[in-house]
């Protein structure tokens, strides 16, 4: 590159999974101190889906993109942290369906508070009016049929 060559910028791909490994590092540290847990990152994104209505396994190895063994070690690893349980399918009888225990409720409304400060400590480094912006940006359609994103 010669002297008059601006470096490129980082690919937007690289700008978002910084800006998630950051809000994942703050979120577990402040997880920790408030609950003496710690997530994975699978582990926050299957919550994320199960807050979002997938309550079957099937469901998360779609959501996930991982295979049904892998989701089945999630669901052990939640289960072992007592903040998801299996039920009866009333639809489906030979399958489960992915609940939160009483203790993973109150523990999703605290992680749910962290989320919150966290987003508030981004809007008041980056500026109200630029965090947004930058919400409504993220929530635009980039071609997903679901305005938040996900599908």
């Amino acid at each position: 590159m010669s002297k008059t060559e601006q470096p490129s910028p980082p690919i937007l791909l690289d700008l978002l999974i910084r800006r998630f490994e950051w809000i994942e590092r703050e979120f577990n540290s402040r997880l920790f101190e408030e609950k003496g847990v710690r997530l994975s990152r699978a582990q926050i994104l299957f919550m994320s889906y199960l807050e979002d209505g997938h309550d079957r396994s099937s469901d998360m190895v779609e959501k996930l993109g991982i295979t049904r063994q892998a989701v089945s070690l999630l669901v052990k690893e939640l289960i072992s942290k007592g903040i998801i349980k299996l039920e009866p399918d009333p639809a489906k009888a030979s399958a489960k369906l992915l609940r939160k225990t009483d203790y993973g409720i109150g523990f999703v409304d605290k992680a749910l508070e962290i989320m919150a400060t966290l987003e508030h400590e981004v809007a008041e480094s980056i500026g109200a009016n630029r965090f947004a912006e930058l919400r409504k940006t993220l929530m635009a359609d980039w071609g997903n049929p679901d305005q938040t994103g996900r599908q």
